[in-house]
């Protein structure tokens, strides 16, 4: 299943691929980045309000993100490293 995080000005979409090639959102909120640390707040009514603390890399176009803490729980925590612990390709237009 393809994942592809949006940030846009202050705003941020987790987008979840299907098989049909459409997508959906799975998560979304907004963020702040301080140094290495980023920081997701979600505006989902499943976890409204939890923070998420990332640290986070970018090499070239390839941004890391690795779980730090979760405010929603551990098996919040879990989900959320689940679906955002990777390497992202920099796509323009996402």
């Amino acid at each position: 299943m393809p994942i592809t995080i949006v940030f846009d000005g202050g705003s941020w979409q987790l987008r979840l691929g299907r098989d049909d090639g459409s997508t959906e959102v799975g998560d979304f909120g907004t963020y702040s980045v301080d140094g290495a640390k980023l920081v997701t707040v979600s505006e989902n009514e499943g976890c409204l309000g939890c923070e998420v603390i990332y640290r986070w890399r970018l090499q070239g176009d390839t941004l890391d993100l690795q779980l730090m803490q979760g405010s929603g729980g551990q098996e919040a925590a879990e989900i959320e490293a689940l679906h955002t612990e990777y390497s992202y390709m920099r796509v323009d237009g996402a």
